[in-house]
Formats: structure tokens, sequence, C-alpha cells
């Protein structure tokens, strides 16, 4: 059960344990896998929910490539000359 908890980087939990348990033979339910991990002091690592970030429905019009990609450094990060 160690080897199976370490090797799904401690994301699953009972139901899941008890379905990999039983690929290699071993018939538990799913409420004695989850005594068994609290008892071994198995914790679930849970996934954060992907925040969205970019809004791509805006109103706003598209600024002219004025410097038309032909950019020479001046020294500064912030400044180009054409």
């Amino acid at each position: 059960m160690y080897l199976i908890f370490e090797y799904s980087f401690e994301r699953y939990g009972a139901s899941r344990m008890k379905t990999e348990l039983e690929k290699y033979g071993y018939y538990v339910s799913r409420s004695k896998v989850a005594r068994m991990m609290k008892s071994s002091y198995f914790v679930v690592k849970r996934t954060r929910e992907l925040k969205v970030t970019t809004d791509s429905k805006y109103n706003y019009p598209v600024v002219p490539n004025i410097l038309n990609q032909s950019l020479v450094y001046i020294g500064k990060p912030s400044m180009a000359a054409c």
C-alpha cells in the first residue's frame, strides 16, 4: 500500500487505492482501505484548481504595430529606436 501511495505521488485516496489493490489481487472494502490509510498517516495531496487569468472576450481595439519589429537596442530596456 505504501508503494502504491508513493507511486501516485500521494494523490490516491481510498477509492483509487482500492482499485489498485484489486489489480494486485487484494480484495478489501473501500472503508477498510480508508481505515488502513488513516492508521498509516497517509494524507492525500489535493491538486489545486486552475485559476483562469486570461480574458479573451474584451472589446478593446488592437493597438497598431508602430515599430514594425525593426528594433535597435539603445541601452535601456524600455526604449527602442527605428
